[in-house]
């Protein structure tokens, strides 16, 4: 029984051993352990979410900064100098750059003596025969001997007939016709003579066709003849040369290269220089291109294009109106530039040369009046014609004024512009109207009186009047008062009969418009003016007037005035 409770015992302690709480310092040490673990994982956690190679990086540094400031101690130090050779070992060095120095002697002196016997074995072989790439009418006489040159070239000894063609052009010239000769031996003989032997090193690089050199006799006249003509014939149909050029849509403004036609024009000179030369080296077909034809400059592949389309956009907005005396007598726009757009020959946006030439010229047709027809109504409201007179009026100077339309234009501006002119009046009434301003003098024969006008238009004197009579009629035009005197004496023409002036008269007053020999004066002499009288008792060409009247007349009017004589 004591046994058992003893086992009783053990049992219960051994249980109660198990369910009571591990407080012992052992646990606790065990425990603070795991607290420990828990925490170095919690740093591992935390390190790792840093960039591993931190740690690394800064050892690389570090090793680089040791390295380099090696580099720069090693470089600062005093350098170890090299242990003294001996005597031994300086002959030996010695010995062995004598020998090198003889092993490269003797190689130098075998390739000096192998391109030396290489070249006089070339000098030999080539005194016997032709150079490579040696042409004569079409024949390769490479590598040939004299003889075996004239056997290869008999077959142009024979019937001899020259074709040209390509670009459909078409043409046959029959030797017979120009007495074509084609002698071998004298072929030959050219070709040995021009040969240098002693330079093959150079000349078997080249070519050597003579087909530049006139290896034949022929008439090079009667082959011009037949040439020339053919040329001509061609060029008429063909399709002449075309340079890229500006495009631009009235619609939308946008500016467009168009391409380059190349056509098929033969270049007369050109051309006739291939023929006589085929024919002179003895070939037999001429194939016409690029160095016989007419072809364009300006092609649309060009990059200077681009900067062209640029500068014709700015171009096309340019508008001009042209002033001619006040009047505006041209608008140059949109629709004009759109047929002169062009691309100049430097890759530049213009104008069309011929075109714009040819506006100048019809706008100077149109707005001249010097030396043209003026249609004009007279203040008191007569309809007249006048023509003739002065060399005055209005005359553009073409030139300048194509010059100033070409320099205005790729400013692409809405401008008003003067047109310039080489002759002007002080008035105009646009083409083919009046071109004087309101003060004139107004003579009108067909009612025998003469009016003047001031500037204002306003009629400041009138008289009646006595012209010119018939056979000496006053001339009518546009003139200027040229001269004032008073008194002044007035000398008709020398009679051939009695070798004196017809008349020789003072008068008081004297204006002067046509030279100095025509002009108003008073003419006391004159019982009446106006009406019928100037037919059966008019002047020899002047303008008669009351003595009042010329005397007015001379107070109001100034040289330079304009006078309008008319019917």
């Amino acid at each position: 029984m004591a046994t058992s409770k003893k086992n009783t015992k053990k049992k219960t302690e051994t249980k109660k051993k198990k369910t009571t709480p591990k407080h012992s310092s052992k646990n606790v040490g065990k425990k603070t352990n795991n607290n420990k673990t828990k925490a170095k994982t919690t740093k591992k956690e935390t390190k790792s979410t840093k960039p591993k190679s931190t740690k690394k990086d800064s050892n690389k540094k570090e090793s680089k900064n040791i390295k380099d400031f090696g580099v720069y101690l090693k470089d600062k130090l005093p350098k170890k100098k090299p242990e003294p050779k001996t005597n031994k070992e300086k002959r030996l060095q010695k010995l062995e750059k004598l020998r090198a120095a003889k092993r490269r002697k003797k190689i130098a002196a075998i390739v000096g003596a192998s391109l030396a016997g290489v070249y006089v074995l070339g000098c030999l072989l080539f005194s016997f025969v032709c150079f490579p790439r040696t042409i004569v009418a079409d024949t390769d006489l490479s590598f040939q001997t004299k003889h075996v040159m004239q056997l290869s070239l008999i077959p142009n000894a024979g019937e001899y007939v020259f074709k040209a063609d390509g670009l459909d052009f078409e043409l046959e010239i029959d030797g017979k016709a120009m007495d074509y000769n084609f002698d071998i031996d004298q072929v030959v003989d050219r070709v040995i003579e021009k040969k240098n032997p002693l330079a093959w090193p150079y000349e078997v690089f080249m070519v050597h066709d003579f087909m530049t050199d006139s290896v034949v006799s022929f008439n090079k006249d009667v082959a011009t003849n037949l040439a020339v003509p053919a040329i001509a014939a061609h060029n008429q149909k063909s399709t002449p040369p075309e340079n890229a050029n500006l495009v631009c849509d009235p619609m939308t403004k946008d500016i467009s290269i168009k391409d380059e036609v190349m056509g098929n024009t033969l270049d007369p000179d050109k051309t006739l220089a291939s023929i006589l030369g085929y024919i002179g080296s003895g070939r037999r077909h001429l194939e016409c291109g690029e160095d016989e034809q007419v072809l364009p400059t300006l092609f649309a592949d060009d990059d200077r294009c681009e900067d062209a389309i640029e500068q014709a956009k700015v171009l096309v907005e340019s508008l001009l109106n042209l002033n001619m005396g006040g009047s505006i007598v041209s608008t140059l726009n949109l629709t004009t530039w759109v047929s002169w757009l062009q691309l100049k020959p430097n890759y530049v946006a213009g104008l069309n040369d011929e075109l714009l030439n040819a506006w100048a010229v019809n706008l100077a047709d149109q707005c001249d009046t010097l030396g043209k027809e003026r249609h004009f109504v007279t203040p008191y409201g007569k309809s007249c014609t006048v023509k003739g007179g002065d060399n005055i009026g209005w005359q553009i100077d073409q030139e300048a004024l194509k010059t100033l339309v070409a320099t205005q234009v790729p400013l692409g501006k809405v401008q008003t512009l003067t047109v310039p002119c080489s002759s002007t009046l002080n008035g105009y009434g646009g083409p083919g109207q009046r071109d004087w301003g309101a003060r004139y003098i107004d003579v009108d024969l067909s009612q025998q009186m003469a009016r003047m006008y001031d500037d204002a238009g306003n009629m400041i004197w009138s008289s009646a009047i006595v012209s010119g009579k018939p056979g000496k009629n006053t001339p009518t035009g546009v003139y200027t008062i040229k001269a004032k005197s008073s008194p002044s004496t007035l000398i008709g023409n020398i009679d051939p009969a009695t070798g004196k002036p017809e008349y020789e008269t003072t008068v008081q007053y004297w204006m002067g418009f046509v030279g100095n020999s025509i002009g108003f004066h008073d003419a006391t002499w004159q019982p009446t003016f106006g009406g019928d009288w100037w037919i059966t008792n008019g002047s020899h060409g002047c303008i008669n007037l009351p003595y009042s009247a010329a005397q007015s007349l001379y107070g109001c009017c100034s040289s330079g005035d304009i006078v309008v004589v008319h019917n």
